[in-house]
């Protein structure tokens, strides 16, 4: 009889529960509504380094693998902002590291107008095609190597949460066509619970913290969602 007693969670800054404001986060939900326990957390855990998976899986020994992933893969505009951010941190050297908690500066561009927000929308829809090119190339390396290590650990089971929702942004178009890239490699294996975020979401701001980020109310709705998937695999296995 298969039990989920404990697990580990990988992923975004989400697994640490950014956003969430000191509330329960996703990770907290599932230990409080699968009645199990999270051993590890590994926060900022990208694709690229789905090798490091082995070595965690030897020093964390569970049933239960939850892997929240793809979110700073399918975020055109990540690595362009962290080049400004760099920049602006080498010209202002007092900068502060700032705590999320109290960090009001991550604001919904409200303030920028409508008609910045459509510009940008169009300029990332039309560049979507040429964008998804390149980083559908690159990320299948790391698709394959998961799926690889899924199948040799088949005495274990993976929750896979596909990347999550972004607000109000032209992103959704990279991520959504990313599902159909996480249901190809990961959707028919037998020891995977497959989490489709954009399922049921509803795009409300109360859900989110900032625009790439989940709110409380966010946290709330995926841990809820993924807790729910969870106890009916375990159910339909005893």
């Amino acid at each position: 009889m298969k039990t989920n007693e404990n697990f580990i969670a990988l992923g975004g800054c989400h697994v640490g529960g950014y956003g969430a404001l000191g509330e329960a986060s996703f990770i907290d939900i599932i230990q409080t509504k699968t009645d199990s326990k999270c051993i590890y957390k590994k926060v900022f855990f990208q694709l690229k380094y789905i090798e490091n998976l082995k070595s965690i899986l030897q020093e964390y020994p569970t049933n239960l693998v939850v892997l929240q992933l793809g979110n700073y893969e399918f975020n055109p505009a990540l690595d362009f902002r962290m080049y400004i951010n760099k920049n602006n941190k080498k010209k202002n050297k007092s900068s502060e590291v700032k705590n999320p908690k109290f960090d009001n500066t991550h604001d919904f561009y409200e303030g920028q107008g409508l008609f910045y927000r459509d510009l940008l929308y169009l300029t990332k829809t039309l560049l979507t095609p040429v964008y998804w090119y390149f980083i559908e190339r690159h990320n299948n390396k790391y698709f394959i190597e998961l799926q690889n290590i899924i199948k040799e650990n088949y005495n274990k089971d993976f929750v896979i949460i596909t990347p999550l929702p972004i607000y109000h942004n032209a992103n959704n178009i990279i991520r959504k066509k990313a599902i159909s890239m996480f249901e190809h490699y990961f959707l028919n294996l037998p020891n995977v619970i497959f989490v489709n975020s954009f399922e049921d979401f509803t795009f409300d701001k109360e859900m989110f913290y900032n625009p790439a980020h989940l709110s409380a109310k966010g946290h709330n709705f995926l841990g809820e969602k993924v807790s729910l998937l969870i106890n009916e695999y375990y159910l339909k296995a005893k």
